[in-house]
C-alpha cells in the first residue's frame, strides 16, 4: 500500500462519471455502478516512474534571438558577452504524458565556481538574467514531477567579459603607470627640494661673499678712520671708501633680491636690469652705449638660476669695460640664434690676453664668468679683434644653458696690477722669519682675492703702531710666483681663493715665507674647512667679522708663539675633536697650573686674558705653554688643546 489517492473518470475508461455504487469481488476487482451500466477496474501495479526530459526551447542574448531547434536543445555550447546591462533570457520545458502529471521547474546560477544552489520549484518556464558582473557562469535548470523526481539538469556555460579598464593587463598597466607617476612626482619633489637647497646654499654663499666681506671691510675702514681722526690725521679717504663699500653692499643686496623674485623669470626682466646697469655705469663717464635685443623676446621664460648667472656675467663684462678698457663706445647685444640664447658686449677700448690672464691667475673675474657659463651648460670665451677691444663669447639654450659673446676687459688696474708683491728681490735672498722686522714692527703678509678687503687690511695694519704690511697677494699662485724683499712674521690667508683654495695652499705659503705663522682669515666656519686648514699647518683660524682690534691682538698673539682662534672656531674645534675616538696616549705629567692654563685656552682665551685669570705675568704663561708643548709633543695651541681633550687631561 502506497497510501496514494488516485482519481479515475471517463478518461480512464469509466462508462459514466455518475457513479452511485461500488464493490469489490473475491478476485479483488472493483465494480462501479453508473447510469450507463456497471464498470469493472482490475487494479494493476503502478509502473516505475520515469524522470521527465528537460530541453532548452529558446535563447535570447542582448536582445538577439539565438537559433534553437524546434524540438529544443539538450545542450547549449558556451558563449561570452561583454558586461554592462545586457539581458539573457532562457526558455526551457519538459514533456510528461503520465496521467495527472504536474511538472515544476528549478533553476540555479553559479559564478566562478561558487553558489549555484537550486531555487524554489515554480511553474514558470523562463529565466531572465540581468546585470551580471564579469566572470564565468554556469546556468542550470531541471524539471520536477509531483513525487519529487527530477530530470537531468540542463547546463549552460557562458562568460561575461570585463570592460577594458577592468581587464588584468589593463589593471597591471594602470598600476605600473600609477607607480611611475608616483615615482615621477617624488622625483619632481626631490628635484624641487634640491633646487631649493641650491638656492639656499647660493643665498648663504652670497651672504658670506658679498655681505660678509663688505661689512668686514667697512668695519676695518671705520677702525682706521677712527684711529686717524684720534691722531689728528685726515680720514677722508677712508670715509669715501666706506661710502663706496656701502653702495656696493646696497647694489649686491638689490641684485640678490632681484634674482630671487619669481616675477622676474623672463628675458624682459633681464633686459630691463641690463639697461639700468648700463645707464648707471656708462652715462656718468661719458661712454656711448646701446642695448640691442630682438623684438617680442621679452616674454621668453628664463629661470632664476639662468637669469642670475647671465646677469652677473654681463655685469662683470660691462663693469670691466667701464673700469679697465678705456672705451668710448660699448654695445650690449642679446639675441636668439636658433634654439640658443646668445649675448655680446663689445667695446672699442684696449685689448688684453685673456689666456695669459687666466693662466697667471690674475683674471678672477674672467674665471668667474667662465665658471658661471659652465654651471649652465654653456661656454664663455674672449676674442680681441685687431683694431677693437676684446669680445667675450658665451652660448646656451634658453633658461637652461648660457651662451653669450662678451667683450673682454683689461684686468689691469690703472694703479698697476693689484696683489703684486712688495719688492723684487729674488728668492735666494729670502731670510728666515724673525719675530719682527728690523724696526721692531710685526710684519704681516696678506693673501686675499677681494681687492677692497685686501686694501682695507693693508690700511688697518699699516695704520696701527707696531704692525707693517710686508706683502699683499690675490691668490696662492701669486705667492708662488712672487719675489719678496723680506720675510713675514704672520700670514693672513683667505680660504675662498681663485685657483688653489687657501686651506690647501697653507704648505705653499709656508714654503714662500719660511718660519711664518699662517692664520686663516675667512668668512667660512664649517668644520670641514677648519679641520683641513689646521691639518695642513695653519696655526690659527679667524673670522673676518671679528672686531679689528681683536684681529690685531690675534696677529700679535700669533707672532708671540700663540695660536689664536675666534671663540666660535675654538668651540667647533673642541666639538670636532671630542667626536674622534681617543687613541692610546702616553701618560703626561702636567702641573695643576699647566692644566688650568689648558682649560682657559680651550675656552678661547688668549695669553693676556689667561695670565690675568691665573694672576701671573704673560711671560709666565708663555713659559707654561712651552712646557706644555714639550710634554705633549705638540707645536700649536690647538694641537695641545685637542691632545689634552683626547687624553682626558681637561
Amino acid at each position: 500500500m502506497s497510501g496514494a489517492l488516485r482519481h479515475f473518470d471517463s478518461a480512464h475508461g469509466l462508462i459514466n462519471n455518475d457513479v452511485f455504487g461500488a464493490c469489490r469481488d473475491s478476485a479483488g476487482d472493483l465494480w462501479f455502478a453508473t447510469k450507463g451500466g456497471a464498470a469493472r477496474l482490475r487494479p494493476q501495479p503502478d509502473p516505475e516512474p520515469r524522470a521527465p526530459r528537460l530541453l532548452v526551447t529558446a535563447m535570447r542574448v542582448a536582445g538577439r534571438q539565438l537559433p534553437v531547434a524546434e524540438l529544443g536543445l539538450a545542450a547549449v555550447p558556451p558563449f561570452s558577452l561583454p558586461a554592462g546591462g545586457f539581458e539573457i533570457e532562457i526558455g526551457f520545458g519538459a514533456v510528461d504524458l503520465s496521467p495527472g502529471a504536474d511538472l515544476r521547474y528549478q533553476v540555479g546560477l553559479a559564478r566562478n565556481g561558487d553558489g549555484g544552489e537550486w531555487g524554489r520549484p515554480v511553474r514558470e518556464r523562463r529565466a531572465h538574467l540581468v546585470g551580471l558582473a564579469p566572470g564565468r557562469y554556469l546556468f542550470r535548470a531541471r524539471a520536477l514531477r509531483a513525487g519529487g523526481l527530477a530530470s537531468v539538469p540542463v547546463e549552460i556555460a557562458f562568460t561575461v567579459t570585463p570592460p577594458l579598464w577592468r581587464r588584468p593587463w589593463v589593471i597591471a598597466l594602470l598600476t605600473a603607470l600609477a607607480v611611475a607617476l608616483a615615482a615621477g612626482l617624488v622625483r619632481l619633489r626631490l628635484r624641487r627640494l634640491a633646487a631649493l637647497q641650491r638656492v639656499r646654499e647660493r643665498i648663504a654663499a652670497d651672504l658670506h661673499d658679498e655681505l660678509g666681506l663688505s661689512l668686514s671691510r667697512i668695519s676695518m675702514l671705520a677702525e682706521v678712520a677712527r684711529r686717524r681722526r684720534g691722531a689728528g690725521e685726515d680720514s677722508d679717504a677712508e670715509l669715501l671708501e666706506i661710502g663706496e663699500s656701502a653702495r656696493e653692499l646696497i647694489g649686491a643686496t638689490s641684485d640678490m633680491a632681484w634674482a630671487l623674485d619669481p616675477r622676474r623669470d623672463d628675458l624682459g626682466a633681464l633686459l630691463a636690469r641690463l639697461r639700468r646697469l648700463a645707464s648707471d655705469v656708462f652715462e656718468g663717464g661719458g661712454v656711448r652705449w646701446r642695448l640691442v635685443a630682438p623684438e617680442g623676446c621679452e616674454r621668453l621664460p628664463l629661470g632664476a638660476e639662468a637669469r642670475r648667472h647671465l646677469f652677473l656675467i654681463l655685469k662683470e663684462a660691462v663693469q670691466n669695460a667701464a673700469r679697465h678698457a678705456g672705451a668710448s663706445a660699448v654695445e650690449v647685444e642679446v639675441a636668439l640664434r636658433g634654439d640658443r640664447l646668445a649675448a655680446a658686449v663689445r667695446d672699442d677700448g684696449r685689448g688684453f690676453d685673456a689666456a695669459a690672464e687666466l693662466a697667471a691667475g690674475d683674471g678672477g673675474g674672467l674665471a668667474g664668468m667662465a665658471r658661471r657659463a659652465r654651471e649652465l651648460g654653456g661656454s664663455c670665451g674672449w676674442s680681441p679683434p685687431p683694431a677693437r677691444g676684446p669680445a667675450s663669447t658665451w652660448r646656451c639654450r634658453p633658461a637652461d644653458e648660457l651662451g653669450t659673446r662678451y667683450p673682454g676687459m683689461d684686468m689691469r688696474s690703472p694703479r698697476g696690477r693689484i696683489g703684486a708683491n712688495v719688492g723684487t728681490e729674488p728668492p735666494g735672498r729670502r731670510g728666515r722669519r724673525a719675530m719682527s722686522g728690523a724696526d721692531g714692527r710685526i710684519r704681516v703678509a696678506l693673501v686675499e682675492d677681494d681687492r677692497r678687503t685686501r686694501e682695507a687690511l693693508q690700511l688697518l695694519i699699516d695704520g696701527t703702531p707696531g704692525f707693517r704690511c710686508a706683502a699683499a697677494f690675490g691668490s696662492v699662485e701669486e705667492v708662488r710666483r712672487g719675489y719678496v724683499r723680506e720675510g713675514a712674521d704672520v700670514v693672513l690667508l683667505d680660504i675662498n681663493l681663485p685657483g688653489i683654495p687657501g686651506s690647501d695652499g697653507v704648505p705653499l705659503v709656508q714654503e714662500a715665507f719660511p718660519g711664518a705663522v699662517v692664520l686663516m682669515l675667512t668668512v667660512f666656519e664649517d668644520e670641514g674647512r677648519i679641520f683641513r686648514s689646521l691639518c695642513n699647518g695653519a696655526r690659527g683660524y679667524l673670522l673676518k667679522r671679528m672686531p679689528p682690534g681683536r684681529l690685531l691682538d690675534s696677529i700679535r698673539e700669533a707672532a708671540s708663539g700663540g695660536a689664536p682662534m675666534s671663540p666660535e672656531i675654538a668651540a667647533k674645534v673642541i666639538a670636532l675633536f671630542s667626536r674622534i675616538a681617543p687613541p692610546v696616549e702616553p701618560e703626561c705629567h702636567l702641573s695643576p697650573q699647566e692644566v688650568r692654563l689648558l682649560q682657559l685656552l680651550a675656552r678661547g682665551l688668549g695669553y693676556q686674558p689667561a695670565a690675568e685669570e691665573l694672576g701671573v705675568s704673560i711671560n709666565t704663561v708663555r713659559n707654561h705653554v712651552r712646557a706644555i708643548y714639550e710634554k705633549l709633543h705638540v707645536h700649536s695651541k690647538s694641537e695641545a688643546v685637542a691632545k689634552a681633550l683626547r687624553a682626558g687631561l681637561i
